[in-house]
């Protein structure tokens, strides 16, 4: 049993025959919010407008019809979910019109009026009626029940702050005004029927959905019979009683506000039975609804273990307790991985679901189970329960994210590097980060190379992680952050008619093959991540799994090289085998407007690229040529293009997503360059590839403010190592050379570079020089390298079989993979990558703390949580994705050195 499962640090726990289950009598309040005089002043400002409404106008206000949340704007048809969703302004100054901020158009409105009505027969046996407006393309549009569900939410806020006012000061106006809320709200909400957004249905929901005539997604009731106790059919995925969505069904507000006020008269005020009504017909029954739909392990469902605590703590119901914190337990496991990063591989979806879990000890801590009470499923029962807060998974998952803070800008935020479904534009609170690292996080597959201080931070970022959910098909997609800005981008998530762009392939910084998308595939294989510098850090990775039976070989490399204090730039080497065309993509910075240039002579080219791709231009490239975007502030990329050669460069213009901020009016009105470099043609529909094309495209980008800094950028003649290429990098006395091979260990290959006398045996290579001497060697895997008398060894790579592994979480001293291969003691090796791959060749790297030997054996220490469990020929994924795999496990440690002369 692990530290996970066994995470709920008790008081006591009992075990006994009998199973008890029933409601409890409750001393509330369960939740005391604390407040001072401030807290009490701007309660009091917020419900200012509600104290001065009469009961009635209360009651009035709060409808026995339901409402929509996804409503769009007919007049402009922008924002989110292909102009569906529109963002509109409301008060309750005004509050039977909206307004959309995309056009200012306001609602209800002369010129689209509400003029159908759909009939539905509601839960309780009632005929409801709903206008709507419906376009001449089919889209309906249910204003009325948007604003409705502005006045539901703010009278649900309202009720909340009322009753955090009651409990501070204790005055009963407060109790008597949230009790009113509440009780209305109990009045209506049993004849609320299930609704929702039809554009994610799922079957058979169709057969039980009522909507407008016409093929148009759009807003959609649910027949009432779904909302009966015996219903035990299919619930609709996007859909929901409380809220837009199930997963939203349990209205935490509202139960804290009814614990809040419940020592007070406010309900004996209101009438015989008024407390009983809002505890049953509204929080109650809100429960019992969302029962109806089956347990997920999503990035949603924080909301509903954290309703279950709250409901289950304040109406007296221990199994909804005991029910959520099992479910706290396996999403935790279910849906992470090892390296603490959720599945989804998206900062926005990790921090969404994370901070909902993280609030779950707070909400649950001092619970104690009514006497005689154990939870049937387990037999166990809580008493004075504390959850252990340094849960290791919970841990991980809170620390995880962060790093993929970018470098602090100058209004001391750092931004997430956006990967997969990722708002660009999500803080990372409250981190500023003012100096970068080489940081990974392998189990999602994400590694950044990253160096300097404040204004001259950089950070080079390769992602090459697998498809789970809310994913891109992104394997190998680079970001390159310096100067201040994104120099290259990820476009994030588009909620837009765009969203296929931004999502698909040539959206973003890698390789296109055959003009398709990559597929679906498991996490990429690490194959080298070097950080011990100190001015060269390179990684290198294989996604040849991400274009399955299309790709033989798909694999990138990059070195992040430092040039004094202030400058940088990256070598890039991308292989790829298979198919008949290959397109290199690069796009630039995604937040503001750039200017293109290039020393090609472009001409103009008919048609689009990808469908989205514009205004294009054309060139023929033999040689090495040079393109440059530039910022409005001068900030600008130079990228040196040197391989591969005959190839056709596409240049043209592509939607800036990130600047439209989900407007559909918006996204077809921003721009920016895009490239793409060519090699092969694309073969005629049906005709099979006899030859799959190989191309090794290489290039060094350079990042500069004002005057670029590299003099030059050439490639040398290579002999031997399969697609070598070696590059000389001059900055005004200083020469770098870089050389990067295909071959593997062991190594047995020479690579020669005759003008150098250089030879190396090996995979990535560094050496740096100045004035014709040789400062810096950096083998990031090989065996050796001469250059004319100079020599380094690394003793080559280290390999073998691993035949245990050891788990902090599973009560071991630490966390450890066991091999027979004896290794270099102590921390010869501390900081390097181990490399375990699995019986399916599927790879999972690991930073290595220590080696340790233990009689015949060797433990290898690492950092991380190694997410394994190995018993003979059979291993077991403990984190996402749970895969159970057959055959040996082996290990792989690149041999890598890095040696500083005089």
């Amino acid at each position: 049993m692990t530290d996970l499962r066994r995470l709920l640090s008790i008081a006591s726990i009992m075990l006994v025959v009998v199973t008890v289950g029933c409601a409890y009598e409750v001393e509330h309040p369960v939740y005391s919010p604390t407040g001072d005089a401030k807290t009490i002043k701007e309660l009091t400002e917020s419900v200012a407008p509600v104290m001065e409404m009469s009961d009635e106008q209360i009651v009035g206000f709060i409808s026995d019809k339901t409402d929509f949340s996804i409503v769009g704007c007919e007049n402009c048809r922008g924002g989110a979910e292909g102009g569906r969703s529109a963002v509109f302004e409301w008060t309750i100054d005004d509050p039977y019109h909206i307004k959309c901020t995309h056009c200012g158009h306001v609602y209800p409105s002369e010129k689209y009026p509400m003029d159908k009505t759909l009939k539905i027969v509601n839960p309780v046996g009632e005929e409801q009626e709903y206008h709507y407006h419906q376009a001449e393309d089919g889209r309906t549009y249910f204003w009325d029940c948007k604003i409705r569900g502005y006045i539901k939410g703010y009278f649900a806020a309202r009720a909340g702050d009322l009753a955090i006012l009651y409990h501070l000061t204790e005055e009963p106006q407060y109790a008597h005004k949230a009790a009113l809320i509440l009780h209305r709200f109990a009045q209506v909400f049993p004849g609320y029927p299930i609704r929702g957004h039809d554009a994610y249905s799922v079957s058979p929901s169709q057969d039980i959905q009522i909507k407008p005539s016409g093929d148009q997604p759009g807003s959609a009731f649910y027949d009432s019979k779904i909302c009966a106790p015996d219903y035990e059919g299919a619930m609709p995925y996007w859909a929901g009683k409380w809220s837009r969505w199930f997963y939203g069904n349990i209205p935490i507000g509202l139960f804290k506000a009814h614990d809040l006020i419940c020592n007070s008269s406010a309900y004996e005020e209101l009438g015989e039975g008024a407390r009983e009504r809002v505890e049953n017909d509204l929080l109650r029954l809100s429960v019992q609804n969302i029962l109806k739909w089956p347990k997920r392990w999503g990035n949603m469902d924080g909301n509903r273990i954290m309703g279950f605590i709250v409901a289950g703590r304040v109406l007296g119901e221990p199994d909804w307790i005991h029910y959520a914190l099992a479910w706290f337990t396996e999403i935790l496991e279910k849906s992470y991985f090892y390296d603490g990063m959720w599945h989804e591989g998206t900062a926005c979806y990790h921090r969404q679901i994370t901070n909902r879990l993280a609030r779950v000890p707070d909400l649950a801590d001092g619970h104690s189970d009514p006497p005689g009470y154990t939870y049937e499923e387990t037999g166990a029962r809580y008493d004075n329960l504390r959850v252990q807060r340094d849960i290791p998974a919970l841990s991980r998952a809170i620390t995880s994210v962060v790093k993929l803070a970018l470098p602090a800008e100058k209004n001391g935020r750092s931004f997430y590097a956006v990967t997969h479904d990722c708002d660009w534009n999500k803080v990372c609170w409250p981190l500023a980060r003012r100096q970068s690292e080489c940081l990974i996080l392998p189990g999602m597959g994400h590694a950044i190379l990253g160096m300097g201080e404040n204004d001259n931070q950089v950070q080079a970022h390769l992602h090459y992680g697998g498809a789970s959910g809310h994913d891109h098909r992104d394997t190998l997609n680079v970001i390159f952050y310096a100067k201040g800005k994104e120099l290259l981008s990820e476009f994030g998530y588009c909620r837009t008619t765009l969203r296929g762009w931004s999502s698909g392939t040539p959206g973003h910084n890698t390789v296109v093959i055959d003009e398709t998308n990559q597929g679906g595939g498991v996490l990429g294989r690490l194959g080298i991540f070097d950080t011990t510098g100190p001015d060269a850090y390179a990684v290198e990775a294989d996604g040849t799994t991400r274009y399955e039976a299309k790709a033989d070989l798909y694999k990138r490399a990059i070195v992040l090289v430092r040039v004094g204090e202030a400058d940088s730039y990256l070598f890039d080497v991308f292989r790829v085998q298979g198919g008949s065309v290959h397109d290199w993509m690069q796009h630039s910075n995604a937040n503001e407007e750039q200017a293109f240039s290039s020393d090609l002579k472009l001409t103009p080219r008919e048609g689009t690229l990808y469908t989205h791709i514009k205004e294009l231009r054309e060139a023929a490239a033999d040689s090495p040529w040079t393109m440059t975007n530039t910022c409005a502030d001068g900030t600008a990329l130079k990228t040196h293009v040197l391989a591969p050669e005959e190839t056709q460069v596409i240049v043209g213009r592509c939607p800036r997503i990130r600047g439209a901020q989900r407007d559909e009016s918006r996204i077809h009105d921003l721009w920016m360059p895009i490239v793409a470099v060519r090699t092969g043609e694309p073969l005629p529909a049906g005709t099979e590839v006899t030859e799959p094309l190989r191309t090794t495209f290489v290039a060094v980008q350079e990042p500069y403010r004002e005057a670029t800094f590299i003099d030059s950028v050439r490639n040398l003649d290579v002999q031997g190592g399969a697609d070598a290429v070696a590059v000389a990098v001059k900055i005004g006395d200083a020469t770098d050379y870089l050389i990067s091979t295909n071959e593997q260990a062991p190594y047995e290959q020479e690579t020669q570079v005759p003008e150098l006398k250089l030879t190396f045996r090996g995979r990535l290579a560094y050496v740096h020089t100045e004035e014709g001497k040789v400062k810096s060697v950096h083998i990031f895997d090989g065996v050796d390298l001469s250059m004319g008398d100079l020599q380094v060894k690394t003793g080559g790579p280290l390999s073998g079989t691993i035949t245990g592994v050891r788990r902090q979480e599973a009560g071991d001293d630490s966390n450890a993979f066991v091999t027979d291969v004896q290794l270099p003691a102590d921390a010869v090796l501390a900081g390097r990558i181990l490399i375990i791959t699995h019986g399916d060749t599927t790879a999972h790297g690991y930073t290595i703390q220590r080696i340790e030997r233990v009689g015949e054996t060797t433990l290898i220490h690492v950092f991380d949580e190694p997410g394994l469990e190995i018993a003979e020929d059979e291993t077991k994924m403990i984190y996402f994705p749970h895969r159970v795999i057959k055959g040996d496990n082996t290990f792989y440690i690149a041999g890598s050195k890095a040696v500083q002369y005089q």
